[in-house]
């Protein structure tokens, strides 16, 4: 008898019934608080997708320390850094909010495709690849706060991009290409360009909506983009990430 089938039995819940809700609930993660409103319609799906990319982020490292090499690993991303004056920026969201908790001034960044743990020959085989791209430099501004995963959870804060810009959105699915030719999982269903400005797993969810309130109109001049960087980071949230290698933009 399998462990699911025994803890139905105590429960007096039917083997088959424990197993569908079991599959609807590994379907569908979300069940139950998806369609809860941050703001207007549009953060309902941006809070789905970024549900699904926590999850998915954590999908990949399973995968891929399961499959590890006896070598030395990195836990890799791409990114792009932010310059000082929209840093600078963002430290004003820090309003006080109780169990605000920001990310570090100089560790704010998009980031553009988690990787979850690659060994050294990877690393190297995605860098030869990366440093013979040229693609072309762009602006983008901040627009718009928003949470993760859903407004009665939230865990993370974020400032928007707005609609972002053609190339960054070709950037990432030029690494997310690469990606897949080089054997790694699909990261997440659809790319939302967003800065994580901080966690609020400590915040009520009271709290965080007058938060949202707050900050609604939340926007930046343009910056120009004219890297992108490979970071390398021992664990989520620990220590500084250390980069690997700079890919320039070009004119």
């Amino acid at each position: 008898m399998d462990l699911l089938s025994q803890c139905c039995k105590e429960s007096s819940i039917p083997p088959a019934a424990g197993k569908l809700s079991l599959q609807r609930k590994l379907e569908n993660p979300l069940h139950g608080y998806a369609e809860e409103k941050c703001g207007d319609l549009r953060l309902n799906s941006l809070a789905c997708a970024g549900a699904e990319a926590v999850k998915n982020e954590s999908m990949l490292t399973q995968r891929s320390t399961a499959n590890a090499d006896p070598v030395p690993q990195r836990r890799l991303f791409f990114a792009i850094p932010m310059p000082g004056f929209i840093r600078e920026k963002v430290g004003a969201l820090d309003d006080g909010m109780p169990g605000y908790r920001a990310v570090a001034n100089h560790k704010l960044h998009l980031t553009l495709r988690f990787f979850g743990v690659v060994d050294t020959a990877q690393t190297d085989a995605i860098i030869d690849q990366v440093g013979a791209w040229r693609p072309r430099r762009f602006l983008l501004h901040l627009e718009g706060v928003g949470c993760f995963p859903s407004p009665k959870r939230p865990q993370v804060l974020w400032a928007g991009l707005g609609r972002g810009h053609p190339h960054l959105f070709g950037l990432q699915k030029q690494i997310e290409d690469m990606a897949a030719n080089q054997g790694f999982p699909l990261a997440h269903p659809r790319f939302i360009p967003h800065v994580t400005v901080a966690r609020c797993a400590d915040s009520s969810s009271e709290a965080v909506r007058q938060w949202l309130k707050r900050h609604q109109d939340f926007g930046s001049a343009s910056f120009m983009v004219d890297r992108f960087v490979l970071y390398r980071s021992r664990q989520p949230g620990v220590g500084d990430y250390q980069v690997v290698s700079e890919f320039p933009l070009g004119a």
